[in-house]
């Protein structure tokens, strides 16, 4: 438990009184009297999780704005004590106007879900639609949808009900926001799209949330386009909505595909190997089932663990995607993985685009870990603001 004495004594005394007055099922009252989130029986009982659990965030974001509301202050103009500073977006909400403001051949396509698949970005992209969700956007977006719902259950026709609901939502936005009824209908009626704080949240968008991987898919640029080449059409893009001196100071975003995306590797086509010769240094065989074997390419790493040595020094190994096992969606190390002879102590793990300054004994270098350069002398690849030079340096310095 994550909570004092006295505190851990009253929540499992109200957890309890839930459970036996069948206000909770007993699923969740496990998850409730978990003693920790890691451990046999935390993977135990969490490794059923469904997506439907996620709902439970609806009562967090609502227990948070409550919370913010009560325990900060705000500054507030004369006569704005009425409205809310703090306020949650259903995703509803965040997806609907995601597909307004959005180009809808990129970021504002209808399903996302491809993706969510590659990219870590989609989670920035919905930060950045919130954001511009001001508290009377989110009204004028949500009665949007209920008006719609009314009008298509009826039969396309506007019903008292439709016009009663049209009428509290226009004084609403007049009492608190001190629109003007003939905007406010104007805008819940004939406008097919919410206005957003930004202008040129599209362009925006389109043009600063992608990376080389982004523009190859979007785009269908050739996969020999090379890096400088992309360099140039994301800064011409930036000089296309600002001015020069502020694109400049703009860097294409490191990461954003997901790695684990990339762990089942590529499928042989046209080499077919023998066994025994497929299982050479840089081949790994999987055995599916009786005379049926995959070869896998086993000369690429995951990542990069850094460990401390038993004699306190700080050295590299290279973790291989043919090192790892998936389970429940997780990546684990194989359990008859073997660590160097001299491995004590984990420090940390490296990935593509993860940021570094290592401490030498006369200087300090900076830069984004791009690849290994040779992992038997401890050299690895960095990059300085995502360009396409690089430059190897060993990592046998004090960190």
């Amino acid at each position: 438990m994550y909570l004092s004495a006295e505190k851990e004594k009253e929540f499992k005394q109200r957890v309890n009184k839930l459970f036996k007055g069948n206000k909770i099922t007993e699923k969740k009252y496990r998850y409730f009297m978990l003693e920790s989130l890691v451990g046999e029986d935390a993977e135990k009982i969490l490794g059923d999780w469904k997506t439907r659990n996620l709902n439970d965030t609806r009562y967090i974001a609502k227990f948070l704005v409550k919370y913010f509301n009560d325990n900060l202050y705000f500054a507030r103009e004369k006569g704005d004590d009425k409205r809310p500073v703090v306020y949650a977006v259903k995703g509803a909400i965040t997806s609907s106007l995601r597909r307004q403001w959005l180009n809808k051949e990129t970021w504002g396509r209808y399903d996302k879900g491809e993706l969510k698949k590659i990219t870590y970005f989609d989670h920035a992209v919905d930060a950045i639609v919130i954001a511009n969700c001001l508290p009377a956007y989110v009204i004028i977006a949500a009665e949007n949808h209920k008006l719609r719902d009314i009008y298509y259950s009826a039969g396309k026709i506007k019903t008292e009900e439709y016009r009663k609901s049209l009428d509290n939502c226009v004084d609403t936005l007049m009492k608190y926001y001190g629109m003007s009824p003939a905007v406010s209908r104007k805008l819940l009626e004939k406008v097919k799209e919410t206005p957003s704080l930004l202008k040129n949240i599209r362009f925006e968008v389109e043009y600063r949330v992608r990376d080389y991987e982004l523009m190859k898919y979007f785009f269908n640029y050739d996969t020999k386009v090379g890096e400088d080449t992309l360099d140039q059409i994301f800064r011409n893009d930036l000089y296309k909505i600002y001015d020069h001196q502020f694109a400049d100071s703009i860097e294409m975003p490191i990461v954003s595909i997901k790695p684990e995306r990339k762990y089942s590797g590529q499928m042989v086509k046209d080499n077919f190997l023998k066994k025994r010769v497929a299982n050479s240094e840089n081949k790994y065989v999987k055995t599916i089932d009786k005379n049926n074997d995959a070869v896998l390419d086993n000369s690429y790493y995951y990542c990069v663990e850094v460990y401390r040595t038993r004699s306190g020094n700080i050295d590299l190994q290279g973790i291989k995607y043919t090192d790892l096992v998936n389970k429940n969606k997780k990546l684990y190390l194989k359990p008859c993985y073997k660590y160097p002879e001299n491995y004590y102590k984990y420090i940390m793990y490296l990935f593509k685009g993860d940021y570094l300054r290592i401490k030498g004994p006369k200087s300090t270098r900076l830069g984004f870990y791009k690849a290994v350069n040779n992992i038997n002398q401890n050299s690895i690849k960095i990059t300085r603001y995502n360009s396409k030079y690089t430059r190897a340096f060993e990592k046998n310095q004090q960190q």
